[in-house]
């Protein structure tokens, strides 16, 4: 099968998302990738990359719009075509009062669902909030996030008296002040993946946390600091996925994430201790202290999330991309 994946211009994020999946295409299939040429709403650039598109689309294949430039789907009419949403993102963020919300929903929901072959939503609440929009059956709900092959189970013993506490984030919605404020007092050894702000770093050494923080390291370094840690710690307001709950789940470390879509609905159901609200310091420190103290929920909650991710096997998103590619081309 021949196929065709156009990514957006400077999302390094959702091509890197797509990368296990893409590589195991890539083993029976004839895969090419591109990166539109063009960024942003700017009407000239996406009529660009809409030709960019359509000067590269392929009437003998699949062609798969990866996500966030959903106009390409114009440049892909009366090809067999696929759209990943991953979020509502651009209508959430939509300027020019009315005529902006109105040339999102056209050029970013309306037409790219009308003329998609296919349409793909990585999560029940990305699917609920396209619906809140354009009322069709025909948005699916599958991601294609998969495990890493570099993540694995790792046994590790606990370490009660000094965890050591990996937080994946540091932007505001990660709420990373309120984690180092919940730290505060508690003997623990804190890791952020991601460069840290100054005001972070500041508040840890104010409140006496011991911090250490990566940033710019290898696929190999994250999986090693995941196998170093105690607890994963991904408590965020919101996201489109959030990759960091199947990568703890995997590895075996009990997780604390947000009781919010989609956060919960990847972490499943007793996968992880779970926060209403992590601007709540009290709450966050309780949940650590849960984590740390109650050995039998901690393990319950490990081998909850253990089983929760054999549904991002590779072979299983795989198998189900294969099966959409397959069907959008009959499609046509």
């Amino acid at each position: 099968m021949k196929i065709n994946i156009f990514y957006p211009k400077n999302s390094i994020s959702i091509k890197k998302s797509f990368e296990p999946l893409v590589c195991s295409l890539k083993q029976t299939n004839e895969v090419h990738e591109f990166i539109l040429p063009f960024e942003g709403a700017n009407p000239i650039n996406n009529w660009r990359n809409i030709l960019f598109v359509r000067s590269h689309r392929l009437t003998d294949g699949i062609n798969h719009i990866a996500g966030d430039a959903h106009y390409c789907i114009l440049g892909l009419i009366g090809a067999p075509s696929v759209l990943t949403i991953h979020d509502d993102y651009a209508m959430r963020k939509a300027t020019h009062g009315w005529l902006g919300k109105m040339q999102k929903y056209i050029f970013w929901i309306l037409l790219p669902i009308k003329y998609a072959t296919k349409v793909i939503c990585i999560t029940e609440s990305t699917k609920k909030n396209i619906l809140s929009y354009y009322n069709t059956s025909k948005l699916q709900v599958i991601t294609h996030h998969c495990i890493n092959e570099g993540f694995k189970f790792s046994p590790k013993k606990f370490n009660v008296d000094c965890p050591t506490i990996l937080q994946c984030g540091a932007d505001y919605h990660k709420n990373l002040d309120i984690l180092i404020r919940a730290l505060q007092g508690l003997k623990c050894k804190l890791i952020v993946l991601t460069k840290m702000y100054p005001e972070h770093c500041q508040l840890a050494e104010n409140l006496g946390v011991e911090y250490v923080n990566y940033y710019n390291i290898s696929n190999k370094d994250v999986v090693e600091l995941y196998k170093s840690s105690d607890i994963v710690t991904f408590a965020s307001s919101y996201e489109g996925f959030g990759m960091p709950i199947i990568e703890a789940q995997c590895t075996g470390r009990i997780l604390i994430t947000t009781n919010k879509e989609p956060m919960n609905w990847v972490a499943g159901k007793n996968g992880a201790i779970f926060i209403n609200n992590p601007r709540d310091v009290n709450e966050y420190r309780n949940a650590l202290i849960e984590a740390i103290s109650n050995e039998e929920r901690r393990n319950n909650k490990i081998q909850n999330g253990l089983r929760n991710v054999e549904r991002f096997s590779l072979d299983k998103v795989l198998d189900q991309y294969t099966q959409i590619y397959k069907e959008a081309i009959l499609l046509k």
